[in-house]
């Protein structure tokens, strides 16, 4: 009797047992991916989680991720797009010790499913970076900390991105009745120092008549080109370690011979030039020794074109200190130079046809300096390169008023780095050194002086521009 009393309690409290609610709470998962991307890039990181609403919501989390520091730099979190579109999350990127720590709080809960936050992050070097989840905490509305699920990930950063191919704009593909001096015209590609153009009689390229590289724009006027013609024509771009892939080909017809009675006829002129340097509005601190200025255009794709110069203390040119219209170089050493003196020049081209169009003015101004000692100077003082244009070394000199620290660098015209020449400690005087731009193609550098004097907080930092003509 007692045992079947005993089993008969037994069987009640397992009964209760089965009705009673459990306090099992379930997993929530939390992911990072395994994803790749071109070094100098930014990517989106995403982190993804199971349903909220499967742990009751959340009101705050907290959580750092790990990376290898030196491929990747977290930048900070973005949230649109995700289920915490709209809502204040506290990050703090820390790019030395290589990791992003992330946290949220609120009153309200928050549910949903999907990607929870971005990790913003820069590719800095080729390599893997695993992706790593430290001190994860997440916080249900009752205040109790939800077991978690963690996946971790993984960054794969790969060479440089390919430069795109340019896409082209005028004359449009098909185009007809286009003059036979164009200007070609192309779109801008990221990361591109110049373009190459290719004009042939034929799609397959292998009757070029026009083959024009190191072009720092993105336009190209040509000439000499026959009545009546299909031309095909296509660009690529190219930068200092790479050549992207030619563009699309496109092609254009040229109006008919001016005998034919339906064609209006148009002068066959050279098309408006392009000035190249020195920059417009550039001013030039010159010495009495070194009173110059070098001014150059780009080249006029024609047959054995001539150039003329005009330079004028006055826009409208009725002041004239230099005129010369039987050049056939693209650049000019002008010598005749006032001090503080604002100098506007001009070029146009013509061929056997006439004279075409005048390019933009443009100016530069002149400031003339004395030298007292030749080697000793008041100040820093970066002087201008020789010769200059150049091919392809150059000589670049300084003078120090005293013992100073010293950084020459030398930038393309866009102002991408190119190289530094030097790096240290120099005694005052003045001082020479040697580029070389054997490697180079041709076009205006710059090139940068920063000095920093070691007897004082005396800091100074001066640029000048020089031309590589090959």
């Amino acid at each position: 009797m007692i045992v079947r009393r005993i089993l008969f309690f037994i069987s009640i409290v397992c009964a209760l047992v089965i009705l009673l609610p459990t306090n099992t709470k379930a997993q929530l998962s939390v992911s990072l991916p395994n994803v790749s991307g071109s070094m100098g890039s930014t990517i989106n990181i995403p982190i993804t989680v199971s349903e909220f609403d499967d742990v009751g919501g959340i009101v705050s989390f907290q959580f750092e991720v790990l990376n290898t520091p030196g491929i990747l730099n977290f930048t900070g979190v973005e949230t649109a797009g995700t289920i915490m579109a709209g809502r204040l999350i506290i990050d703090n990127p820390n790019a030395v010790q290589g990791k992003i720590t992330v946290a949220f709080s609120a009153a309200t809960p928050v549910s949903g499913s999907g990607i929870l936050i971005y990790l913003v992050a820069e590719l800095v070097a080729i390599g893997e970076s695993p992706l790593t989840f430290n001190d994860v905490k997440f916080y249900d509305p009752d205040g109790a900390e939800v077991p978690l699920n963690l996946t971790n990930g993984n960054v794969t950063v790969t060479d440089v991105a390919p430069l795109s191919p340019p896409n082209l704009s005028s004359p449009p593909n098909g185009a007809t009745n286009v003059s036979r001096t164009p200007n070609l015209s192309w779109q801008q590609v990221t990361g591109a120092t110049r373009y190459n153009l290719q004009v042939a009689l034929d799609e397959g390229f292998t009757q070029v008549v026009v083959d024009q590289t190191n072009i720092l724009n993105t336009f190209l006027g040509i000439g000499g080109l026959d009545y009546e013609t299909i031309y095909f024509w296509r660009v690529n771009a190219q930068n200092d370690e790479q050549t992207s892939a030619w563009s699309a080909t496109w092609n254009f017809t040229t109006l008919a011979d001016p005998g034919d009675p339906g064609d209006p006829g148009e002068p066959e002129v050279p098309p408006q030039v392009v000035l190249a340097y020195p920059f417009d509005g550039q001013t030039f601190q010159l010495e009495e020794s070194e009173k110059m200025v070098n001014v150059g255009w780009y080249v006029v794709v024609d047959k054995n074109p001539v150039y003329q110069l005009d330079i004028a203390t006055d826009p409208n040119f009725t002041n004239m200190v230099y005129t010369n219209n039987q050049l056939t170089d693209t650049f000019y050493v002008f010598t005749n130079i006032a001090n503080n003196q604002v100098y506007y020049w001009r070029v146009r081209a013509s061929n056997t046809k006439g004279w075409g169009e005048y390019s933009d003015v443009w100016n530069f101004s002149t400031l003339i300096v004395g030298v007292e000692d030749e080697s000793i100077s008041n100040s820093f003082e970066l002087m201008q390169n020789y010769p200059n244009p150049f091919n392809p070394s150059t000589t670049i000199s300084f003078k120090l008023p005293e013992r100073s620290s010293i950084k020459l660098e030398i930038y393309d015209s866009i102002g991408q780095y190119i190289t530094t020449l030097t790096d240290g400690i120099f005694e005052s005087g003045l001082h020479e050194l040697n580029w070389n731009a054997y490697n180079y193609s041709s076009g205006v550098y710059i090139y940068r002086l920063e000095a920093q004097s070691l007897n004082n907080a005396e800091h100074s930092v001066q640029i000048k521009s020089m031309v590589l003509m090959k």
